[in-house]
């Protein structure tokens, strides 16, 4: 019993030695790192002293910043058209289904007797709609109206070429750099 004890121990013992990470790798690995750290800042050094003579760097670093904004913006808008496109479509479905029940309603209660009493169920789903239909429609139809014209606003806006796009981001990482 003691034996097996041991033997599963110095298995385990085993299996952590051999997943712990030798002092020389992560030497050779740090080293490499800074190698690569130092490689990198000449280059950021390089494409600074390039553009720091560039006319209209801050213009450019403006316009790359205001881009940036834009095409995340744009991203956010994308988003948001899917969801409302979605919610639509959920209510349309709804509104398919209120009017499937509506119909048979009226098809199973067209058999009833008592008028008052079908022209009063009627009066009050006819209420019900018309509340749904004056004040929560309108506000949902507001907010796509604007969504659509928000989409249609940066859909019209002319893209980047890839020259510009590898420019900026060029110049971001010059930035990143010197921060």
């Amino acid at each position: 019993d003691l034996q097996e004890e041991f033997k599963e121990v110095h298995k385990m013992s085993e299996k952590f030695k051999s997943q712990v990470i030798s002092p020389g790798e992560i030497k050779k690995a740090i080293t490499q790192m800074e190698e690569d750290k130092e490689m990198l800042e000449q280059k950021v050094e390089a494409i600074h002293f390039k553009l720091k003579g560039t006319e209209c760097f801050d213009d450019m670093l403006a316009a790359s910043g205001m881009l940036r904004a834009e095409q995340e913006e744009e991203h956010n808008l994308q988003t948001r058209l899917k969801e409302q496109t979605s919610h639509l479509l959920q209510l349309e479905h709804r509104l398919n289904q209120f009017k499937a029940t509506l119909r048979e309603k009226l098809e199973t209660e067209a058999g009833e007797t008592d008028i008052t009493r079908l022209l009063q169920k009627l009066d009050e789903e006819v209420k019900l709609l018309s509340r749904k239909a004056n004040d929560t429609l309108p506000g949902e139809i507001a907010l796509k109206q604007q969504r659509m014209t928000e989409l249609q606003q940066v859909l019209s806006q002319p893209l980047p070429t890839d020259d510009d796009i590898r420019e900026m981001a060029q110049h971001r990482q010059g930035l990143m750099r010197a921060v």
